[in-house]
């Protein structure tokens, strides 16, 4: 077996498709299918069956998915750990960001680092807390934004901040709904929510269920930026941290409520390697981003604070 054999197997596990998993990976399909095949002829093993929608594991696939995972973040936190021994000043740091930091951390970020480190580059994986925690699990990232405490060998976390999740809709009809917003009114209202963000969804659909109440008018949109047409268009309201809607709010287009739901306060935890095992890059980096998220904190900006 080799490394690119089981990326591409893990790949296309994931993704439960050829096309799709050669689309994220970069390369042709006959590219993909060609190391599958290979991998499957060394191990004299059928891992996947085909049908009309894509591809299926089979047992064999399964048990080789659990050990390819393991074995693939080894070989990333080794050639993570390993690049250490160059520059410890310089390098790529990479590291996992909800739709809300994207907004309003990112941009503050990459100007600090532009200006002390100028070293060091940075890129961004975005995705919402279970997948920037899966990312983080596979070794795919340097740092994430997650919700799970994070405590082992390899990594820890600290909790940044504290947000809720608020009503936001076009000022003139928010306006006209209590604050904070019963669950009752929250199940009647015309919404828009990502359907990616399971945690939340989840979230809302345990209190509305508690309640014996389902959504009257809920529909689920991928796109971040056709969810925020439709709240400044008056068209709908979405469930989100006020962070992902900081210009909206800030110009007076949109406005937030509360909503009498406990479970939609949550506290971020930053996750990344052990303080004894950050390189000198990595170190920056999380400094920067500590100092940014007290600064927010400090001015009372988006939302956050003291976790």
């Amino acid at each position: 077996m080799e490394i690119k054999q089981l990326r591409y197997f893990r790949t296309v596990a994931r993704l439960r498709s050829v096309t799709s998993a050669a689309a994220e990976l970069g390369v042709t399909q006959p590219a993909v299918g060609m190391q599958i095949r290979r991998l499957e002829e060394d191990l004299g093993l059928t891992l996947f069956t085909r049908h009309s929608r894509g591809v299926r594991l089979t047992t064999a696939g399964k048990l080789l998915l659990e050990h390819s995972d393991k074995i693939l973040r080894s070989v990333e936190r080794a050639t993570r750990e390993l690049e250490r021994f160059g520059d410890p000043a310089s390098g790529t740091v990479h590291i996992g960001v909800t739709p809300s930091i994207a907004r309003v951390l990112v941009p503050r970020l990459l100007e600090q680092c532009g200006d002390k480190h100028p070293s060091v580059s940075l890129l961004f994986s975005h995705g919402f807390t279970n997948e920037l925690d899966r990312l983080w699990q596979q070794g795919a990232v340097d740092f994430a934004f997650v919700e799970e405490e994070i405590d082992d060998e390899q990594g820890e976390s600290m909790p940044l901040y504290r947000e809720t999740f608020q009503l936001i809709g076009a000022t003139r009809l928010i306006e006209t709904l209590p604050n904070p917003v019963p669950v009752e009114t929250l199940a009647s209202l015309p919404l828009v929510l990502d359907g990616r963000d399971n945690r939340l969804k989840s979230r809302v659909l345990v209190a509305l269920n508690a309640q014996g109440l389902t959504f009257d008018d809920m529909i689920e949109i991928r796109s971040l930026e056709i969810r925020r047409e439709y709240v400044s268009q008056q068209k709908r309201f979405c469930i989100a941290p006020t962070a992902l809607f900081s210009n909206e709010l800030d110009s007076g287009i949109c406005s937030a409520r509360d909503i009498e739901l406990s479970s939609l306060t949550r506290v971020l935890q930053f996750a990344g390697p052990r303080v004894e095992r950050l390189s000198e890059a990595e170190s920056h980096v999380r400094e920067m981003i500590v100092n940014i998220v007290d600064d927010a904190i400090a001015k009372e900006l988006y939302g956050w604070s003291l976790p």
